[in-house]
């Protein structure tokens, strides 16, 4: 269920998972691709048919080869939002509210300038894939939770980037990903850097959103702010 106004969201899933199930890319199915989606009180409801899922956690090996069958089943999309809405968190001081929209301006520019020059190429992307995106089943890796839409393909590759930078994730799992891609390598290209601060705006504004459900998601989201306006260097946690 999407929120209201969020339809066009709704309908870029559901365009994409089409096109996934057209192509045989592995993920998610609709269970209604023809009737899909539909307006309700509660928002926008999509139904999807639900998957057998085993034990265990798909490897950034499994990621990667995932990750180019689904950029080789490239076809006309809409283009994804690589900016979240700085200012949608509720209560923002003016002051926090004022440097996260000057860095989502700023980013804009600098991602308009390199997107297109990705080494990777353009074409259908998953935009969050990680191990919690991706589930087991008996015939293999399936994609689930997609803010897919057309951009570039190294976008697939920032949250483990990401992981590296603020998490603590092994260098080694990146290369692990990269490896079992096999294409050229996008930490070569200088505008991978403006996809990971893109991918940590989200990352912060999204535990800005959620930090009154527990005093760990506020301790967390002041981190991630502070860590933006270079004022704290610990790692990151995932909420």
């Amino acid at each position: 269920v999407e929120r209201h106004g969020r339809h066009a969201t709704a309908e870029r899933q559901v365009q994409v998972a089409r096109l996934m199930a057209q192509r045989g890319v592995p993920a998610a199915r609709l269970a209604l691709p023809d009737q899909a989606p539909w307006e309700h009180e509660g928002g926008t409801v999509t139904l999807w048919k639900e998957l057998e899922v085993v034990e265990g956690t798909p490897s950034p090996a499994q990621l990667g080869r995932l990750a180019r069958q689904l950029h080789d089943a490239s076809a006309d999309v809409p283009a994804i939002e690589p900016l979240a809405n700085p200012t949608g968190a509720p209560d923002l001081e003016d002051r926090d509210a004022a440097f996260l929209a000057a860095r989502a301006r700023a980013l804009r520019l600098r991602y308009d300038r390199v997107f297109r020059h990705d080494p990777l190429g353009m074409s259908l992307v998953h935009g969050d894939l990680h191990e919690h995106n991706v589930v087991l089943t008996p015939t293999g890796p399936v994609l689930v939770d997609e803010h897919s839409g057309w951009g570039p393909r190294s976008w697939d590759f920032v949250v483990f980037q990401v992981g590296v930078r603020r998490y603590g994730r092994p260098e080694s799992s990146v290369r692990e990903l990269l490896a079992s891609y096999e294409g050229p390598d996008p930490r070569r290209w200088p505008g991978l850097d403006v996809l990971c601060e893109l991918y940590e705006l989200h990352a912060t504004t999204w535990a800005l959103r959620l930090r009154h459900l527990s005093p760990t998601f506020e301790r967390e989201a002041r981190l991630r702010l502070a860590t933006l306006r270079g004022e704290a260097t610990s790692p990151w946690t995932i909420l």
